[in-house]
């Protein structure tokens, strides 16, 4: 004789829902009856909703340490100013002066804070790249105490003494027919840290042209048999589509 099996007991339930204690007794022989997948649903359930808990609160925690780190820690902002003639050595090569006025206007120190100029002859996009080539080279270098430390509000200033070469002017004009012309950028970069993480680069990125006023009213390259220029004759016009801060 063949066994029958139990018949199901949720229509069962359904049918006598309205005899409330009926009805429990055969949600609790159904719980009985199904505990081992009831246990392991609940289990799936509590583990789905806790990974997505600790997803949420790991991204909460990211984003809160990114918002915070950007209203505490430091930056450094970075203007230029012409503080000599534009000369010639008796090799040739263009020297002029350029005083760089950093200021930390973050609410933290920024330590070992260097600031890295050249001058580049080319055009803008050629210019830009070599910064970034230049610049990027700074960021692979290790935590040293080779740079100065500015405070919150604190004001530092540096001149630096600039050349080009009489072969790179040479170079640089090779395609242009003479005279020869000066189309100087000025390009760099301030490189400093945050004190609580000293392995971490941050950089504020600066392009200038240096010009001078022209009898049209405009701004015009300098030529190169044009000899000395006096600085308060030139203009240094940033080109702020070069210039980045992270």
């Amino acid at each position: 004789m063949t066994k029958r099996s139990a018949p199901p007991l949720w229509p069962v339930i359904l049918v006598r829902a309205r005899r409330p204690w009926l009805f429990l007794k055969l949600v609790g022989r159904a719980c009985e009856t199904h505990s081992g997948a009831i246990i392991a649903i609940f289990t799936a359930c509590l583990f789905a909703s806790t990974t997505a808990l600790w997803w949420e609160t790991k991204n909460l925690r990211a984003d809160s340490y990114i918002a915070f780190e950007a209203a505490q820690r430091p930056w450094v902002a970075v203007e230029m100013s012409i503080m000599s003639d534009l000369t010639y050595n008796e090799s040739g090569d263009a020297e002029i002066t350029i005083r760089f006025t950093m200021r930390n206007v973050g609410h933290s120190p920024a330590v070992d804070v260097l600031v890295i100029p050249t001058l580049f002859m080319g055009s803008s996009e050629r210019a830009r790249a070599e910064r970034e080539k230049s610049c990027e080279g700074l960021r692979k270098r290790p935590p040293a105490d080779m740079g100065q430390t500015l405070f919150p509000g604190q004001t530092s200033t540096q001149d630096v003494r600039l050349s080009f070469t009489r072969q790179q002017i040479i170079q640089a004009n090779k395609s242009l027919p003479e005279p020869y012309v000066l189309a100087l950028s000025l390009i760099g970069c301030v490189d400093y840290r945050v004190m609580i993480a000293r392995r971490d680069h941050h950089q504020t990125t600066f392009q200038a042209e240096l010009l001078k006023p022209n009898t049209s009213g405009g701004l015009s390259v300098i030529a190169v048999d044009e000899g000395r220029i006096a600085a308060s004759s030139m203009r240094l016009v940033r080109f702020l589509a070069g210039e980045l801060a992270d």
